[in-house]
């Protein structure tokens, strides 16, 4: 029933029942081929048949489709094609499915975390294992469906608190307003007003604003609701001419925001500040002027009282103003 062939230093194993499909696996030696010979022959004695199994590829294929057919079906498109991006060209791309083993994803791991931080590993981790368990159950790539049940990811980073000053600020206005599109910083002004994320704030339709409100259909969240306006967010919305009720208000693609705000944080000598911190801040100055943990966290989308909690970086000196008052 099994056939063994050695190929570029290894050993490959098929396993064959006649007018059936055949099960092939590559291993290191000839002995772990044998064993896992044995172990489907047996299978096939007490179940009957033959386990189904995809033919090998490189990982990359396996990217690849998953972007094509569920990543784009998700809000988190964008972020997740960068990521898979990334890890079609590395060397994990190139290893084939029936090669893959927790070395390689422990040899990844350790040479991402040189590079990057822990939390970005972790997403990228938990994509992957997304990855494995749709190519397991539903591609015929089962070898892939147990690989991260023994797997140790890396521990979650503390949060990062940064809040953002005037001085900071002042620079970043001042270096978006020298821009040649004006409406980068229509976009910054209405984040730190609202506290809405990026992707929110560019799917905002003119007829999504209604009587000082936002209504914003899909977030994060999964929940539509709405945001009330202050005077300096109707401000720079009023900035704004007007348009068709179903055009968007910033007509702006994601990566031109991202490549102008790199523009302006290099240009205001400020490099560890991001376009999200600005949600962080406004939060945070919801907090501060007085409104609860409930009503911000209705403005914010946040479902979790905990992770609200990590974005509200009250100033220490308020507080102990107020302990002191």
């Amino acid at each position: 029933m099994a056939t063994y062939r050695k190929r570029s230093g290894k050993w490959q194993v098929q396993v064959r029942i006649k007018d059936r499909a055949s099960l092939s696996k590559t291993f290191p030696t000839k002995e772990l081929a044998r064993a896992w010979a044995v172990h489907i022959e047996r299978q096939v004695i007490s179940d009957g048949f033959l386990p189904s199994e995809s033919p090998s590829a490189p990982l990359r294929e396996l990217f690849t489709r998953y972007l094509e057919s569920v990543s784009i079906k998700k809000k988190s498109s964008l972020s997740e094609s960068y990521r898979l991006s990334h890890l079609s060209k590395s060397k994990l791309g190139e290893i084939h499915t029936d090669e893959l083993k927790i070395v390689d994803l422990a040899m990844y791991r350790d040479e991402r975390l040189k590079l990057v931080s822990s939390s970005t590993i972790r997403r990228e981790f938990v994509l992957l294992r997304h990855i494995f368990n749709v190519a397991s159950h539903e591609w015929g790539y089962t070898s892939l469906g147990k690989l991260f049940s023994n797997f140790r990811l890396p521990k979650e980073a503390h949060h990062r608190i940064r809040r953002i000053s005037s001085d900071e600020l002042d620079a970043l206005w001042s270096a978006l307003r020298s821009q040649r599109n004006p409406i980068y910083l229509k976009v910054a002004e209405l984040a730190l007003e609202t506290g809405m994320r990026r992707s929110e704030l560019l799917n905002i339709k003119i007829k999504d604003i209604k009587s000082g409100l936002i209504e914003v259909e899909t977030s994060k969240s999964g929940y539509p609701r709405l945001i009330p306006l202050t005077d300096n967010a109707q401000k720079v919305i009023g900035c704004i001419k007007n348009q068709m009720p179903n055009s968007y208000l910033f007509n702006v693609k994601p990566n031109a925001l991202w490549l102008a705000w790199e523009r302006a944080r290099k240009k205001a000598g400020i490099p560890d500040i991001r376009f999200h911190d600005l949600r962080h801040e406004a939060i945070s100055r919801m907090l501060e002027k007085g409104l609860s943990v409930a009503e911000v966290a209705t403005i914010s989308g946040h479902k979790d009282y905990k992770t609200l909690f990590k974005y509200a970086h009250l100033e220490i000196r308020k507080i102990a103003l107020k302990l002191n008052s």
